[in-house]
């Protein structure tokens, strides 16, 4: 299907807002023109006939605003009409001028052209016939009346092309705002809510499993289940919390714990949910991890258990979380085929790697995620100690 193509802008100005100027033109063309003919003795004098004609060049100018194709040819020839019947030159000149500049910068541009072309020309042969022969002075007056309204115009239609793109570039940094904040909190809600139900769903079978069996095992499953739904309750109500307190772009991540120091709980939640974890945790001392890195560990480790909770067969996992001169080095590995009906965690559309691999990138880490030869699969990721955009976890 061939996309819709952009509509051309809209150049044209809200009638209502020439209303001032209007009345102001109206009042200095029809002033200007009356003291025109009382200092021009010679020429016809004024009446009803020269109001009407001013009045009509006038009434131009807002029809220029919605209709500059039909304002500008029927401004230019009401006022070489009024030339033409020998009434004294004045303000009415320069009133057709603003039309032509105002239907240069709102319309088509070739009509306006057009216009001021037929206006000059007019000025000229009119002048001639009255005089009796052209004149520089009436070849000047005319290149001016025609000319600089054309001028005036494009420079005014810059000027509004400038402001529309400017507006159109907010409004479209403003969308890509918005769609990226809704992206970042969905990956958040995602990174709160996956581990911490799917961990509550194995404890609950757990705990129906051993209801009749073992009241004991239940009861401390159920335990369990009620800790985790706690602390995870607690955790969205801080995430919630800070967006609607500032709307910081990495206000989401700064949930209660969710740094390297809580990795060895996060680990402690998954083995009680039937898990065996082998967990090694070493940062060189004196190293300065920028808090979005530590976050991030944090939630790679929490999705990579997560995965190997949902999606593996094996119910033991290898977590390793090492620095060395330059970064952090981060893995999630299981020993076991997919679980029954289950697809392995890279071959998912959820939101799962496809966020945690957004979240290392913009910090400048890189991802690599895959089968194994033994059958299961492993995360990797590789992470600075300083963040290449800090906050954007």
């Amino acid at each position: 299907m061939v996309p819709p193509q952009a509509a051309p802008p809209d150049r044209t100005f809200p009638a209502r807002r020439l209303t001032v100027p209007t009345l102001v033109l109206g009042f200095f063309t029809v002033a200007g023109t009356w003291g025109a003919h009382r200092f021009q003795s010679d020429e016809r004098s004024f009446g009803l006939g020269t109001l009407v004609l001013v009045l009509a060049v006038v009434a131009c100018l807002p029809l220029a605003a919605r209709r500059p194709h039909i304002a500008a040819p029927l401004a230019v020839a009401l006022t070489l009409g009024y030339l033409a019947l020998g009434f004294a030159h004045g303000p009415i000149l320069f009133a057709a001028g603003v039309v032509i500049a105002l239907a240069t910068a709102t319309g088509r541009p070739p009509v306006a052209y057009a216009s001021a072309a037929a206006y000059a020309v007019g000025f000229v042969v009119i002048a001639a016939l009255q005089d009796g022969a052209p004149t520089w002075s009436a070849a000047g007056a005319a290149l001016a009346f025609g000319g600089l309204p054309v001028l005036v115009g494009l420079l005014l239609r810059t000027w509004r092309d400038r402001a529309m793109a400017r507006r159109a570039l907010r409004a479209a940094e403003e969308r890509t705002s918005l769609a990226d904040e809704r992206l970042r909190l969905a990956r958040e809600l995602h990174d709160v809510l996956a581990h911490s139900l799917s961990a509550i769903a194995v404890q609950a079978g757990v705990a129906a499993h051993l209801l009749d069996r073992d009241p004991d095992l239940a009861r401390r499953a159920l335990l369990d289940i009620r800790t985790q739904s706690t602390e995870s309750l607690d955790e969205v109500r801080s995430l919630i919390g800070i967006l609607r307190a500032d709307g910081d772009a990495d206000a989401g991540a700064r949930a209660p714990g969710a740094d390297l120091d809580a990795i060895p709980t996060l680990v402690e939640r998954t083995r009680a949910g039937g898990i065996a974890v082998d967990l090694v945790l070493t940062v060189p001392d004196g190293v300065a991890v920028a808090d979005a890195v530590s976050r991030a560990a944090y939630r790679v480790v929490q999705e990579g258990l997560t995965n190997v909770r949902r999606h593996s067969a094996a119910r033991a996992a290898r977590v390793r979380v090492t620095g060395d001169t330059a970064g952090l080095t981060i893995s999630v590995h299981d020993g076991g085929p997919p679980a029954a009906g289950e697809s392995s965690p890279g071959s998912s559309a959820g939101w799962g790697l496809r966020g945690m691999r957004e979240r290392v990138e913009q910090l400048g880490g890189t991802v690599e995620a895959g089968p194994d030869s033994d059958g299961g699969f492993t995360v990797r990721v590789r992470l600075p100690y300083a963040a290449a955009r800090e906050g954007t976890s």
